[in-house]
């Protein structure tokens, strides 16, 4: 590590604690059920913990919600045994804030659709605009409009 590195780590360490807003701690709270992302034990108290360790980065992606038990296993050397890297804590967040949303019926943000899907809507439009057919068209508009309002889009028949 660079000196420069070292002395940014260290002003790191050193850095005063800022408290979490209360907006930004209640939304915190509020999206994981006041529950530990790691353990999901929704009887244990819960801390706040700052994934990178950065005390002052109080961005929502960088705290996560975590009870006693496994803040100190985040935090804490662990012999022999392996401690949570940052990483794995922010898998543990998306995924439980993911568990949370799905179970109160709310909508994520769908993944891109697959190539294999785009190439399929591509061959329907082109099929669209190749058809003399007024009812094959509709068809096939039919099909992407399916695909719109997210139903699973049907194999077409042989026209």
């Amino acid at each position: 590590m660079g000196r420069l590195g070292y002395y940014a780590l260290t002003w790191i360490r050193q850095a005063p604690r800022r408290p979490i807003p209360t907006d930004l701690r209640a939304e915190l709270l509020f999206r994981s059920e006041h529950t530990c992302c790691i353990c999901r034990n929704p009887y244990k108290d819960v801390q706040l913990h700052h994934i990178d360790g950065n005390p002052v980065n109080n961005i929502l992606e960088n705290v996560a919600v975590v009870c006693l038990d496994c803040h100190s296993r985040v935090t804490g050397t662990r012999g022999l045994g392996q401690s949570y890297s940052r990483h794995e804590v922010r898998k543990y967040k998306r995924s439980w804030e993911y568990v949370v949303l799905q179970k109160r019926g709310m909508r994520t943000r769908s993944q891109p659709p697959s190539r294999e899907t785009l190439g399929y809507l591509d061959f329907v439009v082109c099929e669209i605009l190749a058809t003399k057919s007024t009812g094959r068209a509709e068809e096939l508009l039919d099909v992407i409009g399916n695909f719109a309002s997210g139903v699973a889009v049907r194999r077409l028949r042989s026209a």
